[in-house]
């Protein structure tokens, strides 16, 4: 199979001018009253993206480092009395 110099670079536009749609609809949305609808626009992006698409890899390296969950063990439930 031939693959044309034009047509990539067409997919490769293509490809970036829908990430930039999504994004900026989803920077629009509201998170809490629209989850469902950008829970759509992120399957979308990530079904016509290949996993290995530079926009999703964290090229540099830098990681948010004072983001901080602590997970504490859930208490065992009491058992019921009969």
């Amino acid at each position: 199979e031939v693959i044309h110099p034009k047509r990539s670079l067409f997919v490769t536009r293509t490809k970036l001018g829908l990430l930039r749609i999504c994004n900026c609809l989803l920077k629009r949305l509201s998170k809490t009253t629209n989850t469902h609808f950008c829970g759509q626009i992120l399957m979308l992006v990530a079904k016509s993206l290949p996993i290995d698409e530079r926009s999703g890899i964290n090229v540099t390296g830098v990681f948010n480092e004072s983001n901080r969950t602590d997970l504490h063990a859930k208490p065992k439930p009491k058992p019921k009395p009969k």
